[in-house]
């Protein structure tokens, strides 16, 4: 086995697979959450189904995970995913309103058009690929900054907070991308 590869004890998990695994098992929860019919508050009990569920999820079983298997196939969830899947469990779990309709509607008018362009081009779409200003272009820095300004004083705290941690994972190295 190649140096660097052994996955005994010895091995130490670094912050990028701590969140990619609790990515997947955040996904494996919020899918539970939204799918599991809820006429009343949950209670202490729907929130224990929950943890079980994200508990059995990262838990390795024989070599892996499901969680380990299900990023080798999907890579890791966007920042701005983990934190719109959260939002969905505190919804559901705690029935707490994390945000106004307007402030996820203005994420989904963000993502959306952003992913359906950037991602068929990065694919070859194309001769331009638009992920290509993520690598430290400081041009795009600005721009991403801006947006995050304008949407604080826009009062778009979910896309300032989205923008905000996205940043600040990239800025300390947090994902194994150098691409914002």
């Amino acid at each position: 086995m190649a140096e660097g590869t052994d996955l005994g004890t010895d091995q130490v998990m670094n912050y990028t697979d701590i969140t990619g695994l609790a990515g997947i098992a955040i996904l494996a929860v919020a899918l539970e959450a939204s799918s599991l019919p809820i006429k009343r508050s949950p209670g202490y009990g729907y929130g224990l189904l929950c943890v079980v569920t994200g508990l059995l999820v990262v838990i390795p079983f024989a070599d892996f995970s499901a969680a380990v298997y299900v990023r080798g196939v999907t890579g890791d969830l966007s920042i701005t995913s983990l934190v719109l899947l959260s939002m969905v469990i505190v919804k559901r779990v705690f029935s707490l309103l994390t945000s106004s309709g307007f402030q996820i509607k203005a994420v989904y008018a963000l993502v959306v058009p952003v992913g359906l362009i950037f991602y068929p081009m990065a694919l070859g779409l194309g001769s331009y690929d638009p992920y290509s200003l993520g690598f430290g272009s400081t041009g795009f820095l600005a721009s991403v900054f801006a947006l995050a300004i304008i949407a604080w004083f826009r009062a778009y705290t979910l896309i300032s907070l989205c923008l905000a941690l996205a940043m600040g994972a990239y800025t300390v190295d947090w994902y194994a991308s150098s691409n914002l």
